[in-house]
């Protein structure tokens, strides 16, 4: 199921599939906002472990982080693939990077 920001098609999104993510474009507030609903819900119904592919990710600010944070609220485990440079320089800036698992892998 592909997740867009309505007004920010072009821009950023999420792609939603059983038990995975893949975040692409400018991951920001906008499109936070517009998807987080159904994000949540679909969290609802993974089991274990969610995979979250950031590899076409070219800007993630606080509102994309505070996403991957409630995932790891809701599910325990998230492992993050193909770590993209700007989803990188968040998760290290902030101190957040071992929150998760990150693999090299896409």
């Amino acid at each position: 199921m592909l997740l867009l920001a309505e007004d920010q098609a072009l821009q950023g999104g999420i792609d939603v599939s059983a038990g995975a993510w893949s975040l692409w474009g400018e991951v920001d507030q906008a499109v936070v906002r517009r998807v987080e609903g159904r994000v949540h819900e679909h969290l609802a119904h993974v089991h274990g472990t969610l995979r979250v592919d950031t590899s076409r990710v070219t800007f993630l600010d606080s509102a994309g982080l505070r996403l991957l944070w409630s995932a790891v609220g809701q599910v325990g485990r998230v492992v993050i693939v193909g770590l993209s440079p700007a989803a990188r320089d968040l998760l290290e800036l902030t101190g957040t990077i071992d929150m998760f698992e990150v693999r090299p892998e896409s």
